[in-house]
């Protein structure tokens, strides 16, 4: 079973890519354009057909920049199948969001072993994925914003439980004057 690379890209708007390559060199390149087509549906469009140009089973590493196909390709195609292309929407069983397209894409897993990955937009763009076999570091800001984030979201749950206790004392007798005035 031979182990191909698949970058999947939309490169603009209505307008999409994709790439075959094994070890040595470039098997097949395609790109396209489809005007009615964008988002979400164009994205997952370019992984279903660049799955389908294969022409035997094989072990495929698919690098995408859409969040979108990842997701729904590790959570939830089988559940997803088992409901019959329906998903819960608050409270109601609602039809998936490009269920033709997801069939489609399920059909090919069945043949093919995929493992996805998600590459930047701009490398996508490119075609380049220098980084695309080591997690990239994030940088000193973003991992700043991450603690303080996490230390905000401390704090309000910290406030938010002293003020359940507050009102939990309301009509007790135990709230203080103070707080009143």
């Amino acid at each position: 079973m031979p182990h191909l690379l698949l970058r999947a890209a939309e490169t603009k708007p209505g307008n999409w890519r994709f790439s075959i390559e094994n070890a040595e060199h470039v098997e097949l390149e395609v790109n396209d354009c489809e005007p009615f087509t964008q988002g979400q549906r164009l994205e997952l469009l370019t992984v279903v057909r660049g799955l389908e140009a294969l022409e035997q089973p094989s072990r495929v590493t698919l690098l995408t920049s859409s969040s979108y196909v990842k997701r729904g390709i590790i959570y939830g195609l089988e559940d997803w199948r088992a409901s019959g292309w329906r998903w819960e929407s608050h409270g109601k069983m609602v039809p998936v969001k490009n269920s033709d397209l997801w069939r489609r894409l399920d059909r090919a897993l069945q043949l093919h072993q995929v493992e996805c990955r998600l590459q930047p937009k701009a490398q996508a763009e490119s075609g380049t994925a220098e980084s695309s076999h080591e997690r990239p570091q994030p940088a000193r800001s973003s991992v700043k914003r991450r603690w303080f984030v996490a230390a905000f979201r401390r704090s309000v749950r910290e406030f938010g439980a002293a003020v359940r206790l507050r009102l939990g004392q309301f009509g007790t007798g135990l709230l203080p004057l103070p707080w009143f005035e």
